[in-house]
């Protein structure tokens, strides 16, 4: 089972209404400006605070959300791989 936890290199900010991960020390030249976070993607940034599982996260969502399952699975699937591929999980 693979587990994922937001990495510590990101901080979040409230700027108005809107919350974005703000990039820190090193990250800051590897990541170009900051990631807005919708709903969803906070609640999931909030959880990934301690480490999980994939399943644990879509059952969260699928709860949260009132979606089914498949689009829990698909919504998470897609976020976990947008965000990672910018530095801000730790497996």
């Amino acid at each position: 089972m693979q587990y994922v936890k937001r990495s510590l290199d990101f901080a979040m900010r409230r700027i108005g209404e809107e919350r974005f991960l703000v990039p820190l020390g090193a990250q800051v030249s590897h990541t170009n400006g900051l990631v807005l976070l919708n709903a969803t993607g906070l609640y999931i940034w909030d959880l990934l605070e301690k480490r999980r599982s994939r399943e644990e996260l879509v059952c969260a969502v699928e709860a949260r959300f009132e979606v089914s399952r498949e689009r829990a699975s698909e919504d998470l699937a897609t976020f976990l791989s947008q965000i990672q591929c910018i530095g801000l999980l730790e497996q």
